[in-house]
């Protein structure tokens, strides 16, 4: 590339006239005293050939080779006034040091030595103001470690003429929002390459993307791991199973025996599997439980009733006669219904016929034990199965959800996956890239999916709508002994994080309505799901061993109850308890998101440095090859790396050296830009790895959809601006610049095309 003696020349003059360097021979301040000096930089700003003169008088000559040129920065079209500049490096000797004027004064103003790092910091705090080609600069300047790495790469490609030309295109403005970046849709730009570039997805992280689909596919269906299917064996027959939707019949004020004799007949030490102390009937859709103790439990009754399997679900009275026909050890016990066999019913709300419970004592030796001063505790509890009707309907009703997950799946994210390859295929990555073959690690949707409110809706009304099977869920946690049951009531008590999901939806459109985004910090899903399951199935096994705890539950179902003429307890309404579980576990991931801003110090010194470490990504189109610089778009940065995932990412990426990610950038500065404060987007993005025509990897960046950015600027306070460039790459990138009046201001560059993504 041929570069004009006129450039280097008027470079050389300004430094001159600005700061009174010389870059001649000999040097002007070795010629020319202070005064003399003074009066010809004086004399150069009223007329700028006067410098012409001064070299012809002093015979000192232009030193071009001390200069090297850096970049080329044109005004866009359509901005008042437009320049069409070069920009070039020059080291200032230690002999020259002395002769520059630090100093203020009505030539150069106030000067100062200043790194890249601290003049950048003072940018992003108010105390320094520079134009948009000068903080360009800088954070190209940012990039390298040493003044030497930014002198050889420059002489470089000098060398080789690949100087950036940055050729930034404003849009007509719009009546929408005022400014000259208004609003609009990118152009499409679709250059044939000489030779297409190979783009593949890698098999490993397409089979894991497919795996996390389909798991969100059948994610409607899985509470059929508990719940009867309408093909399955599931039969209760009138004449030998106990009738669980009439209520209740009492005598006189005496509760009937009947119900607790039919479960008695049925589950009993001869018809159990010994040595087991809970099964599942699959046939009745009944949880059975029992107990073995002994006389000697009786020295603590709160431990003894702690120690039955189910006893959440016991009435106050119910542990009362437990624990008087145990610790009595009359014969006259075994078979007194009134006392000891009870049965009462559990349901939600309105919903009168969720589930039949019932209780016995039989005092025999227990199924796992040789003395004979021992008691057996059983406790069924049988849900109510509704009509065949209502289950195919619920059939239907998943099946539609899971077929809409699949196409909000397609239509979100893989048919932007599929723009990104075509892309990649027909365009560089970015404007300086050099690649000649990417692959492409992808993604999942689950955080898309996880953030539609409809989606969201349709969970939280299938659990409300299936309570009756809540209560075997609770019951399958609070026992250790089968540990297939467990981990089934912990699955199905899972569905509650939909609940949470939805009310961070509902959160995130709060925080974005009343401009206070800053409050929460985007909660990744996979902790979420985990805190959630702990929360709600591991700890509830250890609470339900706790007699505090145990009270509180006890009270919880006792609020509204019904008794019969004797007082005791044939009815509860599990609608608190309900409620209580499913705001603790909504107030969990609450604490995570709101909470996660204000704990620990290394986030909020994280923070704190992002603000001082505003890096941009370049804005305009570049023919410059790839060289060890890393300050054309995308830049590295603590966003693009591997640490700034979810597990299932850095499981893929834990040895790559990544750039872009620059929507968490801006993010972290401006929390009101993202369309989702609540819920992290992280898990979408991919990493294109990139390689040179000798197939070496030659960087490594992220990618981000577009979508994640709130471009509404309905509850944004500071809108985000698009526009396009000269050239645009397959991929957009979000810049961070300053308004006229001094306010911050972000840019979007779509990619071509329109293109979804932003490295």
């Amino acid at each position: 590339m041929h570069f004009f003696g006129r450039f280097f020349n008027a470079a050389i003059r300004e430094l001159f006239e600005e700061v009174d360097v010389s870059l001649t021979s000999p040097r002007l301040w070795s010629v020319l005293d202070d005064a003399d000096r003074r009066t010809w930089r004086h004399r150069i700003v009223d007329d700028k050939d006067d410098f012409e003169s001064l070299l012809r008088r002093t015979k000192c000559l232009p030193q071009h080779d001390e200069l090297v040129p850096f970049s080329h920065v044109i005004t866009p079209e359509g901005s008042p006034h437009r320049f069409d500049t070069w920009f070039f490096l020059a080291r200032i000797a230690a002999t020259d040091m002395p002769h520059v004027q630090t100093h203020d004064s009505e030539l150069e103003g106030a000067c100062m030595w200043l790194s890249p790092r601290e003049a950048l910091a003072g940018y992003s705090t108010g105390s320094f103001a520079f134009a948009t080609p000068q903080l360009y600069l800088l954070h190209q300047f940012n990039q390298f470690p040493t003044l030497q790495a930014l002198w050889t790469a420059a002489m470089n490609d000098a060398r080789e003429g690949n100087i950036p030309s940055v050729l930034p295109q404003r849009l007509p403005p719009t009546k929408a929002h005022g400014k000259e970046d208004a609003v609009q849709p990118s152009q499409d730009v679709e250059p044939a390459p000489s030779r297409p570039r190979r783009v593949a997805f890698t098999g490993t992280s397409v089979a894991v993307s497919c795996l996390f689909l389909i798991n969100l596919v059948v994610m409607p269906l899985k509470p059929y791991l508990t719940e009867p299917l309408p093909v399955s064996e599931a039969f209760r027959a009138p004449s030998l199973f106990p009738a669980v939707a009439p209520p209740l019949a009492s005598t006189n004020g005496q509760q009937q025996p009947g119900p607790v004799a039919q479960f008695e007949r049925l589950y009993n030490a001869g018809t159990l599997p010994p040595d087991v102390s809970y099964f599942y009937d699959p046939v009745h859709v009944v949880e059975v439980m029992r107990t073995g103790v002994s006389s000697t439990s009786c020295d603590d009754a709160d431990a003894l009733v702690t120690s039955v399997l189910g006893v959440p679900f016991f009435p106050p009275d119910v542990k009362s006669a437990i624990v008087d026909a145990v610790c009595s050890l009359s014969s006259n016990a075994t078979n007194n219904f009134g006392t000891v066999g009870r049965s009462w019913r559990i349901y939600l709300g309105a919903k009168k016929v969720d589930c039949l419970s019932a209780a016995w004592v039989v005092m025999l030796p227990a199924h796992n034990s040789t003395t004979s001063n021992v008691a057996t505790i059983y406790y069924v509890f049988a849900p109510h199965i509704l009509s065949p009707a209502w289950i195919i309907a619920k059939l239907s009703y998943r099946l539609v959800v899971s077929v809409l997950i699949f196409v909000y799946s397609v239509y979100r994210y893989y048919r932007p996956l599929w723009h990104l390859r075509w892309s990649l295929q027909r365009l560089p990555l970015h404007v300086s890239s050099t690649a000649v073959r990417y692959d492409v690690v992808v993604g999942e949707p689950t955080c898309l999916v996880l953030s539609n409110a409809w989606v969201c809706l349709a969970f939280v009304v299938d659990f409300w709508g299936s309570t009756e099977f809540f209560g075997s869920a609770c019951l399958r946690m609070g026992q250790t002994n089968d540990i297939g049951l467990f981990v089934l009531g912990v699955l199905y008590l899972g569905r509650t994080v939909w609940c949470a999901y939805a009310s961070l939806v509902v959160l995130n459109a709060t925080l974005k309505r009343l401009h206070m985004a800053q409050w929460a910090v985007p909660a990744n899903t996979t902790t979420l799901a985990i805190a959630v399951t702990v929360g709600g199935g591991f700890l509830t096994s250890v609470q339900v061993k706790l007699p505090p705890l145990m009270a509180f539950y006890t009270w919880l179902l006792t609020l509204v109850n019904t008794m019969d003429g004797n007082g005791n307890v044939v009815a509860l309404d599990d609608t608190a308890a309900m409620v209580v579980y499913v705001v603790g576990m909504t107030a969990t991931c609450f604490g995570i998101v709101l909470g996660k801003k204000y704990v620990g110090q290394s986030v909020a010194r994280r923070r704190s440095h992002l603000r001082h470490r505003i890096q941009t990504i370049q804005v305009g189109a570049t023919t410059r090859a790839a060289t060890p610089r890393l300050s054309d778009l995308p830049q590295r940065s603590v966003e693009s790396r591997m640490a700034f995932n979810d597990f299932k990412h850095q499981m893929v990426l834990w040895l790559c050296v990544c750039t872009g990610g620059s929507v968490y950038r801006i993010f972290q500065l401006f929390p009101m830009v993202q369309a989702q404060c609540t819920i992290s987007q992280t898990g979408s993005d991919c990493y294109v790895f990139a390689y040179n025509a000798a197939d070496e990897l030659i960087e490594v960046t992220r990618v981000s959809l577009v979508d994640q950015i709130d471009l509404t600027q309905k509850t944004t306070a500071r809108p985000v601006h698009q526009t396009v460039v000269e050239t645009a790459p397959a991929v957009g990138s979000l810049v961070l610049g300053r308004e006229k009046e001094g306010a911050a201001d972000v840019t979007l560059y779509r990619g071509a095309n329109n293109s979804p993504w932003v490295a």
